[in-house]
């Protein structure tokens, strides 16, 4: 034990901010080219319900209805995301099936693992873009459309809305308007 803080005077580590960088409509579109049906329904649920990977392979044909999916996030926290109407069908289909939506091949009664998911993603998508930038596209296209960040924070299951707007790419034109409305 000792009486002086040996971390006083150490300056803290600033982690500089990056841009948001959602994959453009051409990913998503060879990436719903994909290979198997199931790597399809991942591309969607990142790209039209803005899923982390974990979520994505932790989905539960329980977790399903008509209208929405529950989501159990970081934390175990969940939420309800409306369903896009891309997604009813093959959601439509696993809750039909029951059990996981993504059954492990190899344990039993388990979902697959979220790198499972995350290669899949990868390996759909062209170069330079991966799974969570297909949730950077979903808060950013939901944003644009509704220009309500509460909105798409609560979609992302973000706790802070400082953290959506690290999400949410703002375009040019939008800057310009803010500018010339001055």
């Amino acid at each position: 034990l000792i009486t002086s803080d040996p971390t006083r005077g150490i300056r803290p580590v600033q982690v500089p901010r990056s841009l948001p960088r959602p994959a453009p409509e051409s990913a998503v579109a060879e990436a719903l080219l994909g290979e198997d049906a199931d790597t399809v329904l991942a591309v969607l649920l990142a790209a039209y319900a803005g899923l982390r990977r974990a979520e994505i392979a932790g989905l539960h044909a329980d977790d399903l209805d008509a209208v929405s999916l529950r989501v159990t996030g970081k934390g175990g926290h969940q939420r309800r995301i409306p369903m896009h109407a891309l997604l009813a069908a093959p959601l439509k289909d696993a809750k039909a099936r029951g059990g996981w939506v993504f059954p492990s091949p190899v344990f039993k009664g388990r979902h697959v693992d979220p790198d499972y998911i995350g290669k899949r993603l990868k390996r759909a998508l062209p170069a330079g873009y991966s799974g969570h930038t297909l949730r950077h596209r979903f808060g950013t296209v939901v944003y644009r459309n509704t220009h309500d960040l509460r909105s798409v924070q609560e979609l992302l299951g973000h706790s802070s809305v400082a953290t959506t707007q690290r999400y949410v790419e703002v375009s040019d034109d939008a800057l310009l308007a803010a500018v010339s409305s001055l």
